[in-house]
């Protein structure tokens, strides 16, 4: 098996209520495409209402995709499985939501919690062997048996997160997606889960797709980053090339908005400021849909959409690579060179 996980042109629809009497179709997710292997950590950043959760929850069935794409977990098609069906593959892959304080039931222990949990592959346990799995679960997640009999209420943020993401390994998955499983939480305790996720994908060789809008949580986590704009993956690639030399204006610009550490060089920096928002999925740019936000655009953004290009690192769809133009990185003016070295400095 070379992939936990592949996508192929996954997209997703959404029905609305037009001018007329018959709904139209605002495409939310425009077809994604991207593989995770066995122990691999896959970054995938953009603004608000780039559709990166809607790509999270189309991957996993909770939505219906749209459209002829693929999703495959574990070798087998799931794209079009059946309820009753599909449960058998959903214990393969789990996800931990964004907010903790809302994605455990207030009403059941954190005992509970995990023994619902742990009995999803249907196997007959005693309620000492339960008891003993969750016991297992606490403590690899930091927590202990005293915690197992509280409710969720008696837990911090960080805790509660702790709690979830043991509940997502209990049937012992092979894909784990975070949906920005940490920007609910303070960054010293961001720092935390994401040192956890790491060492469980160490200890149990488990898949995690992490998806975030903060760039410098993912460059501390994922060995690859996909960057989506407007429903569309605009960059993939290795996340050491993609944070030093990003080759899409989007990418850059998300870049040079990361604080540095250093007030200094803070002063120092050049930022590319974007001006509008995210286009209305329902009326997207023609050509390339960031070219009315790209300080870099020329002629054929506005007319015809750019096609993905192989670069040293991953792929790109933009319109300034294979035409001869130079990119951001390497003009002359010292306004916009300035930023080639920014990425490099990126910490949590």
């Amino acid at each position: 098996m070379d992939a936990v996980l592949e996508v192929t042109d996954l997209s997703v629809a959404f029905s609305v209520r037009g001018s007329g009497w018959r709904p139209s179709k605002v495409t939310v997710v425009d077809r994604v495409s991207l593989q995770i292997a066995p122990g691999e950590i896959v970054g995938l950043v953009g603004e608000s209402g780039s559709g990166k959760s809607t790509t999270a929850r189309a991957v996993l069935r909770l939505i219906p995709s749209t459209g002829d794409g693929r999703i495959v977990l574990l070798g087998r098609d799931i794209t079009h499985t059946k309820d009753r069906e599909l449960r058998t593959h959903r214990r393969h892959a789990q996800m931990v939501f964004q907010d903790p304080y809302s994605s455990l039931d207030p009403a059941m222990t954190v005992g509970g919690l995990l023994a619902e949990a742990i009995a999803i592959d249907g196997k007959k346990r005693s309620k000492a062997a339960v008891r003993a799995r969750s016991v297992e679960l606490l403590e690899q997640v930091g927590l202990d048996e005293a915690h197992i009999d509280r409710y969720p209420a008696e837990f911090s943020g960080g805790q509660r997160q702790r709690v979830a993401i043991a509940r997502a390994l209990a049937p012992r998955p092979q894909l784990i997606v975070c949906d920005e499983a940490v920007s609910a939480l303070d960054v010293s305790t961001q720092r935390q889960i994401v040192q956890l996720l790491k060492k469980l994908r160490d200890e149990t060789g488990v898949a995690i797709l992490f998806i975030a809008h903060d760039l410098a949580v993912v460059r501390r986590i994922a060995e690859r980053t996909l960057v989506m704009y407007c429903g569309q993956v605009v960059e993939e690639g290795r996340s050491r090339d993609l944070f030093s030399t990003p080759s899409h204006p989007y990418t850059l610009a998300l870049l040079s908005a990361v604080p540095v550490p250093s007030p200094a060089r803070q002063r120092a920096r050049r930022r590319i400021v974007l001006s509008g928002d995210v286009p209305n999925p329902a009326d997207p740019p023609t050509g390339c849909r960031f070219h009315p936000r790209c300080p870099f655009a020329f002629e054929p953004c506005a007319e015809t959409e750019p096609p993905r290009t192989t670069t040293a690192g991953g792929t790109v769809r933009c319109h300034l690579h294979g035409t001869g133009r130079q990119l951001p990185w390497a003009v002359e003016d010292r306004e916009v060179a300035g930023l080639e070295r920014a990425p490099h400095s990126v910490e949590v």
